[in-house]
């Protein structure tokens, strides 16, 4: 989910055109950070920016300005952390209370004073604030960890990084500068979404549901029979793609794509173009395994597309979680158990390193005939595989016959 946090100073073009494009666009919320305004400048400028986001059914939160929110009927509130001590009484008053915090204890009193969101910053390297080093993902995970209420990180966030708030349990990240000097405001806007957002799709073979969790802005793709899968279990794919082969009755949907039967790429090859398309660089594919080996091969061959194209994909079977790395790396929490196996997938995978696990690697070359990585062991460390020069296959899981 994207705050947008607006700063006058740097807007691109008229504010309140900008607002209309932000509201348009639909974000989780405004937040109207105009702190340089005085009380009655402020007040007059939320109560025009209130009026065009209504209209649009946007979420508006005004900042620190108790008493204008009150005299607009605004039930929602930004506040800094000094502010929520000095006005606890006031603040009950209000649906939604977020507070921007600094340290693990401030979030743990914020929530206990009446939070129901919090902003956490600076995370990333930010131009905002040159002379101050941001705090870091590991502090935005152990915010996330130290409390229930949500956590939107700021400070730095991109397109680039935004998919690792949600690897720390954020709930998503806030933006000011992105969106407010850009040229088109739905364009990135939606790229945002898209890159902090996961991209599901759901195919035919055995689909096994754990980790199954799509959340706000999270794209479903159904791959033929995967339709059936998730009827079953009560959730509309936003998109149906395929040719239908493995129902006996196409269904019926607002948003289908039939292909033909004979084509060269497979149903869900095609489906995954389409999350690409659309900006997702996160999948997560089910019912991409089964009894046909070499369905779950050609899955593995699409992860290794996905690789190519700047993207990661995770196929989800009974046990087994499988991703292919192009000259990247992936990282694990210490919590991680089970055995992980790491092949070449390329003729030659230079550079490989694996750290962390029970079996060590550092710079070597690895071929794709020789199988040097099976069975590696999580340690109670955290851990980490990367290739430099090449494309590898992981594999990992939890049960006792790796």
């Amino acid at each position: 989910m994207i705050i947008c946090i607006t700063n006058r100073s740097i807007c691109k073009g008229d504010f309140l055109k900008r607002i209309e494009e932000i509201a348009k666009a639909k974000p989780h919320a405004i937040v109207l950070r105009e702190k340089d305004l005085s009380h009655e400048e402020y007040q007059t400028l939320a109560e025009k920016c209130k009026k065009i986001v209504d209209k649009y059914n946007t979420s508006f939160i005004v900042h620190s300005d108790l008493e204008a929110a009150k005299n607009l009927g605004i039930k929602k509130i930004h506040l800094p952390m000094n502010m929520v001590f000095k006005h606890q009484n006031e603040i009950k008053n209000f649906e939604t209370v977020g507070v921007s915090v600094h340290s693990v204890e401030d979030a743990k009193i914020a929530e206990k004073l009446g939070a129901t969101y919090l902003i956490a910053g600076h995370i990333f390297v930010t131009g905002t604030k040159k002379d101050v080093a941001p705090r870091g993902i590991k502090f935005l995970k152990d915010v996330c960890s130290a409390v229930s209420i949500p956590v939107f990180a700021i400070g730095g966030i991109t397109k680039e990084n935004i998919a690792q708030l949600r690897k720390v349990g954020a709930a998503g990240g806030g933006i000011m500068s992105a969106i407010m000097t850009c040229d088109s405001v739905e364009d990135t806007l939606k790229k945002f979404i898209s890159a902090s957002s996961i991209c599901y799709v759901v195919g035919a073979g055995c689909f096994f549901k754990h980790d199954f969790k799509p959340e706000t802005n999270d794209y479903i793709i159904a791959a033929d029979g995967g339709f059936k899968y998730l009827s079953e279990i009560g959730i509309h794919p936003d998109l149906i793609i395929g040719d239908f082969d493995s129902v006996s009755k196409k269904p019926k949907h607002d948003n289908i794509i039939t292909l033909k039967a004979e084509k060269d790429d497979t149903d869900m090859m095609l489906a995954l173009k389409e999350g690409l398309a659309k900006g997702y660089k996160t999948f997560h594919i089910y019912g991409g395994t089964g009894d046909r080996p070499e369905h779950t091969l050609a899955n593995v061959q699409a992860l290794a597309y996905l690789s190519k194209k700047d993207a990661r994909g995770f196929l989800f079977g009974e046990n087994r979680v499988t991703t292919v790395i192009t000259n990247g790396e992936i990282n694990f929490d210490d919590d991680k158990e089970g055995y992980i196996s790491v092949f070449s997938y390329s003729d030659k995978s230079r550079g490989v390193n694996l750290s962390g696990l029970k079996y060590e690697l550092k710079d070597k070359t690895i071929l794709n005939d020789m199988p040097i990585g099976v069975s590696n062991e999580f340690i109670g460390k955290k851990s980490k595989i990367s290739v430099e020069n090449g494309t590898i296959l992981v594999i990992w899981g939890t049960d006792s016959d790796a």
